[in-house]
């Protein structure tokens, strides 16, 4: 079983690669996503995706911590947002938008995948519109602002195979 976020539930599907790592055994297992457990319990994820290895020499074992990686669908030129640039109002997120004549203006979105600092946008925002991306806190809808573009760090997946 492997505990994910339920924000993260969608994006995994039946048949979906699973590397499962077990560093007590130095070892890492391919497997693959074989079902899900749906559980009701404060203390666990709701949809916990279950996966299957294949096991022949009897290696793995009952008990055994293992560190398990999900491979999600990868989307290529999607907005994305620093968590200081977002605002949360209950159910509504928002960022600010900057408009050509650098006035600020407070467009809500939808938020999709989390990571540790950035949260994609699935929607309410244009290719090309400025976000406001640092804190927002002393700004305020309607104010002028001089807009200064930063560069957004990229992830890049190295080879680390020898």
């Amino acid at each position: 079983m492997i505990p994910v976020p339920e924000s993260y539930v969608r994006y995994i599907k039946v048949g979906d690669p699973v590397d499962v790592h077990v560093p007590s055994l130095n070892r890492t297992f391919p497997g693959k996503v074989a079902r899900f457990s749906v559980d009701v319990r404060e203390d666990r994820a709701p949809c916990t995706p279950k996966s299957t290895f294949s096991n022949p020499q009897r290696v793995l074992l009952p008990g055994l911590y293992a560190e398990a990686e999900l491979n999600l669908e990868q989307e290529h030129n999607v907005p994305t947002v620093s968590y200081p640039g977002l605002d949360h109002e209950g159910e509504k997120t928002t960022v600010f938008l900057v408009g050509g004549n650098g006035v600020l203006e407070d467009r809500a979105v939808q938020v999709g995948l989390e990571t540790a600092s950035d949260v994609e946008i699935v929607s309410g925002l244009n290719p090309g519109e400025l976000v406001v991306v640092s804190d927002r806190s002393g700004l305020k809808p309607g104010e002028k602002v001089h807009p200064q573009e930063v560069p957004m760090l990229q992830y890049h997946e190295e080879n680390t195979q020898q």
